[in-house]
């Protein structure tokens, strides 16, 4: 945030599952601000409300369970370990009332 004051806003995501439904949690300065369940096929998802005072804020996807090697799943050489595939994104930033 580069304003002097707090603002409120929020995040929408596009986001896809590898290979089947899996559970991810998003934290703002280390703490759960919310908690999806993501689809293999890519939909937008979006945040709460955040509040987020003047200053630089750290956002973090956390994935539940563990990432699978490609390979394992889709046969195809791929030893990479995939959880989530993140597409377009966007803060959506509110006026604060006084």
């Amino acid at each position: 945030n580069t304003r002097p004051e707090t603002i409120t806003g929020a995040l929408d995501v596009e986001l896809g599952a590898f290979h089947t439904t899996r559970r991810l949690t998003l934290r703002l300065d280390g703490r759960d601000v919310v908690a999806w369940l993501v689809d293999p096929s890519a939909h937008k998802y979006r945040t709460p409300p955040l509040s987020l005072a003047p200053g630089r804020h750290g956002l973090e996807f956390h994935p539940v369970e563990p990432p699978v090697v490609a390979d394992t799943v889709i046969h195809n050489g791929d030893r990479r370990p995939l959880s989530f595939a993140v597409g377009d994104w966007r803060w959506i930033v509110r006026q604060n009332q006084p």
